[in-house]
């Protein structure tokens, strides 16, 4: 027979005047019986306190409360709290208001829907996905620089750094992609991508015949096709901008490289 655990009580304020913050979600993860771990709930009141009744003993190892518009406070409790059956054990916790990214995903058509926008910098990552109007909202960002970045099948998103965290120390990041909340608590973002585009070709030999079989790839692991027997392929999809295609022919020769740009696709006029 297992016994009924304790409970595990507090209250959840605000950083900057003390006020309780109401309806936050307080998040706890109890380990009973040596090895299992059970993820519980509870909600904060109007007086910003929260109970939960604990199914059975075990140990709060870690704890956590959210709320929209505030920064996510984590405790992870090294001295790890035991609570035993008819114990109550009490752990307040702080809420930093946080700030607000907002902004839109464009593509040549118009607005892009279900594109995940993503703020990022070395400590933090928040994302959340474009609604039908290519609009986003990330509430409750640290204080903080970070790099906005957007990703979608089938698009690209220009000047978009390989490595957005460390753009963001080094200043090579792209201005328009980056936002201070240190000096403000907003910032608006628009993000502009492009549909990828498919490259076609024929690979001939050093006397004019079809390549057959050559195997056609972008460079950096890009995507890859295999020539028809006429020498012609069909590569992508790949963004805008310039590529490195190379070509290898069957048998494992030689390859042959070079670079193409891509072209951009063009907005189609509207009356």
């Amino acid at each position: 027979m297992l016994l009924r655990g304790g409970r595990l009580a507090g209250i959840v304020t605000r950083a900057e005047d003390g006020r309780p913050v109401t309806r936050a979600a307080v998040l706890v993860s109890l380990q009973v019986l040596g090895t299992f771990v059970l993820s519980l709930e509870a909600e904060t009141d109007t007086d910003g306190r929260y109970t939960l009744d604990l199914p059975m003993p075990g140990t709060v190892t870690s704890i956590s409360a959210e709320r929209a518009g505030y920064r996510t406070e984590w405790a992870e409790l090294d001295n790890e709290r035991t609570v035993g059956a008819g114990m109550e054990v009490r752990h307040d916790l702080t809420l930093e208001r946080g700030g607000v990214i907002t902004g839109r995903v464009m593509g040549p058509e118009g607005a892009l829907v279900g594109a995940e926008v993503g703020a990022t910098n070395p400590e933090w990552y928040f994302s959340a996905t474009t609604d039908r109007d290519g609009r986003f909202v990330l509430p409750g960002v640290p204080r903080e620089r970070f790099v906005v970045i957007a990703s979608l099948w089938g698009y690209s998103m220009p000047d978009r750094p390989d490595d957005p965290d460390r753009a963001l120390e080094d200043g090579t990041a792209p201005e328009r992609f980056v936002v201070d909340l240190t000096e403000a608590a907003t910032a608006e973002v628009e993000i502009g991508m492009l549909p990828w585009t498919t490259v076609r070709g024929r690979v001939t030999t050093n006397d004019g015949k079809p390549a057959a079989g050559a195997v056609v790839a972008a460079a950096g692991g890009g995507p890859a096709a295999r020539a028809e027997a006429d020498g012609t392929f069909a590569i992508g999809p790949l963004a805008a901008g310039e590529q490195e295609i190379t070509a290898t022919a069957a048998g494992g020769a030689a390859a042959a490289g070079v670079t193409v740009l891509v072209p951009a696709p063009r907005r189609r006029r509207t009356r």
